[in-house]
Order: C-alpha cells, then sequence, then structure tokens
C-alpha cells in the first residue's frame, strides 16, 4: 500500500513538472510571437492563422489541463495588446474563446479571459460591435456573483469591471441606449478597482 501511495506521488510529481516545463514553453513561445507581431505587424498574419495560432486554439477549446487553456487565452492577450487595431480583423475568431473562458472556475483562466475581452473592445473597432451585448451579459454575470469580491476573484472581478467599463465607452452604439445606462450606474458602483494591477 506504501508503494502505492509513493508511485501515486512520483506520477503526481511527474505530471506537474511537465506541466511547468511546458508552461514556460509555452511562455517563451508568446513572448516570440509578441516581438514577431510587433516587429512584423500584418506581415505574420499567414504564419500566425495557419501555423501559430491553431495549436493555441486546441489547447482553449480542448485542454489536457487548464493551465493549457489559460496560456492558450495568454497568446490571444498578446495577439490583440501588440497587435493593437492592426489585429482587430482577429475578433471574430479569439473574442468567442475568450468570453466562455470568463466564467471558468480556473481563476487564472478567469482572470487572462476577462482581461482579453477588455483588450477585445479596445482594440477591435467595428469588430467587436457585433460581441457588444453578449460581452456585456457574460461581464455582469461575473460581477454580479456573491462572492466576486472574495480574495480569490477579486483580481477577475477587477478586470470584468475594466472590460465593462471599455466596452460602454467605445461601443455604446451597439448596445441598448438602457443598458448602456444601467451599466454605467453599475459601473461607477464597482469603483475602485482593489485587485488587478492590468487595469
Amino acid at each position: 500500500e506504501e508503494d502505492e501511495e509513493e508511485d501515486d506521488y512520483e506520477s503526481e510529481e511527474e505530471v506537474r513538472m511537465t506541466i511547468e516545463q511546458e508552461e514556460e514553453l509555452v511562455e517563451a513561445l508568446i513572448m516570440l510571437v509578441g516581438k514577431l507581431i510587433a516587429t512584423h505587424g500584418s506581415a505574420i498574419d499567414p504564419v500566425l492563422m495557419e501555423k501559430i495560432l491553431p495549436p493555441f486554439l486546441t489547447m482553449i477549446d480542448a485542454p489536457v489541463h487548464p493551465t493549457q487553456a489559460r496560456l492558450g487565452i495568454a497568446m490571444l492577450d498578446d495577439v490583440l495588446e501588440i497587435g493593437g487595431a492592426k489585429c482587430a480583423h482577429y475578433v471574430k475568431l479569439l473574442l468567442p474563446r475568450m468570453l466562455q473562458s470568463c466564467t471558468n472556475t480556473d481563476s487564472d483562466l478567469r482572470q487572462a479571459a476577462l482581461f482579453g475581452v477588455g483588450l477585445a473592445a479596445t482594440m477591435g473597432g467595428a469588430e467587436f460591435g457585433p460581441f457588444a451585448h453578449e460581452a456585456v451579459q457574460v461581464l455582469r454575470h461575473v460581477t454580479g456573483q456573491p462572492d466576486a469580491r472574495s480574495e480569490e476573484k477579486e483580481s477577475a472581478t477587477d478586470n470584468a469591471i475594466a472590460s465593462l467599463g471599455r466596452i460602454v465607452a467605445l461601443h455604446s452604439d451597439s448596445l441598448h441606449p438602457s443598458q448602456v445606462d444601467q451599466v454605467w450606474v453599475e459601473w461607477l458602483g464597482d469603483l475602485p478597482l482593489k485587485g488587478g494591477e492590468a487595469e
């Protein structure tokens, strides 16, 4: 029985180490892709669409471990943050995955996705408009949870609040006027931001 427990521990330790190594490798790749986007702009689009993004989208759509999905979302965040408005055409591909991850039970994944929604609102221009209503609903759901200000969820909640402000400020024409007024009132009530540093 002790041998079985020791084998289980060693197996869990091997899995943890493998995940950590994969995480380091993927984070290095994310930094590299960010530099390629920054230096080559839209010239990298064919390679990004055909070779680089598909494995990251698979990491989000069918993760073996929550860390994979978080790393996939981190890549999407970087594409939007570094590429800026030049990457607006990616919004329709990336944003649905971000919105789906906003309510995930993994706090790191949820936080990265909520941050990404704000980036998409800021960088997406007209491409974001069709998603504005759904994004507002998802973000209001996150901020309206009874435990939204718990220590575990506070940074993610701040990302949701910041993203809501960006959407209403930049895409109010894509929302119903009564929704805009209601969100502004809720948004002001949620200030100041308390947990996040990136907002």
